[in-house]
């Protein structure tokens, strides 16, 4: 009797047993067939650091198409020059070197591969953001990134780098005549010092060293820049105006290699698509916001904030712009009349 009844429960505890081993081989299949199998990998390059607004609206990038796709799509952001310089990961995608995918880049670095890249640089073209983000995502804009698909670049959205101002000691410039005869200190060469001097201003290029030094001994009475290096490099210390003449512009291209786009399918295409401009968006809201925060901190200061007449610097500037027909072909024009509508 005894014995039947250790066989009965060894016969229990053996099909308990089996029965335990079938619900955890289940739950693990069940677990299995739940996971999502990534398809696609995108690697997204640039050279901005993980504070800065670019690098946090690429991050959007990322989390949007993984939500959008299931996960079946992903992308992984290499800032910080992570995966090259800017002018290497251009490269990298002109070769089809499968080191990056996507390349959020200044426009300007796409210039040796398709000059007219930078035509939104031309001096004295937007009045506001929304007015060079409304040309950014214009025809002409499109005009000039077309040829780049020969180099397998394909852009997909444009984020915004700040729009460049001028500072002055003492004197308030309101229009173009203003600009006469003084004397202003810039970076580098660029569209605005060439338009500036075709104002009749004084401007001498320095070293980035070499700025505060002439300001505060009076050999520069302005300065010329974007604003974050009037507010990070406290030049609005020694400023008493602050003019929001946005006389220069760059873009910033969100640039996909053009066979990774064909490798897509559509569904995911316009995931990728959407979610690319949908970064862009945020990128330039937070460019915008920040602009907000550092006039309010400069006028707080005791910085004056002015707003000078746009108009009447593009009349002078005009034959300038012109000048760069040889460069940018039939668009100089269409940037002239994109300006007077």
């Amino acid at each position: 009797m005894k014995k039947r009844i250790v066989c009965v429960l060894i016969c229990i505890c053996a099909l308990m047993l089996s029965a335990c081993q079938k619900g955890v081989k289940d739950t693990h299949n069940h677990e299995h067939e739940n996971e999502t199998e990534v398809k696609i990998h995108l690697r997204v390059g640039l050279s901005a650091h993980e504070d800065e607004a670019h690098h946090i609206a690429a991050k959007q990038f990322a989390q949007q198409v993984e939500q959008r796709s299931g996960g079946t799509v992903k992308a992984t952001i290499y800032g910080d020059g992570q995966l090259g310089t800017d002018a290497e990961l251009i490269d990298y995608l002109a070769q089809d070197a499968n080191k990056v995918d996507i390349v959020i880049s200044d426009v300007s670095n796409f210039t040796k591969l398709e000059p007219c890249m930078d035509i939104s640089a031309l001096p004295f073209v937007f009045e506001d953001y929304e007015d060079a983000w409304k040309f950014m995502d214009g025809e002409i804009q499109a005009e000039a990134e077309r040829s780049l698909l020969e180099n397998n670049i394909r852009v997909l959205a444009h984020y915004t780098n700040g729009l460049h101002c001028l500072t002055t000691t003492r004197r308030v410039v309101s229009e173009a005549s203003d600009l006469c005869n003084l004397s202003i200190g810039a970076n580098a060469e660029s569209y605005g010092t060439i338009a500036m001097r075709a104002m009749e201003a004084r401007v001498s290029v320095l070293e980035s060293n070499e700025i505060m030094q002439a300001l505060q001994q009076g050999r520069c009475d302005g300065y010329m820049g974007r604003l974050e290096d009037i507010y990070n490099g406290r030049i609005y210390q020694k400023q008493a105006h602050l003019m929001m003449t946005n006389h220069s512009y760059e873009g910033v291209a969100f640039a996909i290699a053009d066979s990774v786009w064909n490798s897509l399918e559509n569904e995911e295409r316009e995931i990728i698509k959407a979610a690319a401009l949908d970064s862009a968006y945020a990128d330039r809201q937070l460019v915008q916001q920040q602009t907000r925060d550092m006039l309010d901190k400069m006028e707080a200061a005791g910085v004056h904030i002015h707003y000078p007449k746009h108009s009447t610097f593009l009349e002078k500037v005009e034959p300038v712009i012109r000048g760069y027909s040889s460069q940018y072909g039939s668009l100089v024009e269409k940037v002239i009349l994109y300006k007077k509508q």
